[in-house]
């Protein structure tokens, strides 16, 4: 009885796991596909960018070899998603969607937690540092997107 109960749960863990980390790839896809996209303006690229370059960093807060490594990667994510969702227009995101429809109601679930357990004095200061180094760093590198994700 006891066995089964156990089961059970690690059937649940594992099924919420393989979510978050489809999560992650099309919170990758679409930040791709919006630096590609030309009404995307450049101060959200600038972040996308910056969040790209986290994600493919072997230096993380929290290693990707360890079995949690990822949820660093989500959280920054959805931080700079919650930035894009409220600074663009959702229909552009949407075009630029890969995932399903539950999936991304769950990104916007996320988001707003995101939001809510936040500090907004943090994410301020989050976005306009990168900002700041987006704009004298990006223009130097020539990125293909492609590559980075690839």
């Amino acid at each position: 009885m006891k066995q089964n109960i156990i089961i059970k749960k690690a059937e649940n863990i594992i099924a919420a796991a393989q979510d978050e980390s489809r999560l992650i790839f099309n919170i990758v896809k679409l930040v791709k596909n919006l630096i590609k996209d030309k009404r995307v303006p450049k101060n959200i690229k600038h972040v996308l960018y910056a969040y790209l370059i986290y994600f493919i960093s072997p230096i993380d807060l929290i290693p990707d070899f360890i079995p949690t490594g990822y949820m660093d990667d989500l959280f920054i994510g959805l931080v700079t998603l919650s930035y894009v969702l409220k600074n663009l227009d959702e229909k552009i995101i949407l075009k630029n969607w890969e995932g399903d429809a539950k999936l991304y109601k769950k990104l916007k679930r996320h988001c707003r937690f995101v939001e809510w357990i936040l500090p907004k004095f943090i994410k301020r200061y989050i976005f306009a540092h990168v900002h700041k180094h987006a704009k004298k760093h990006i223009k130097n590198i020539k990125i293909d997107v492609n590559k980075l994700v690839n």
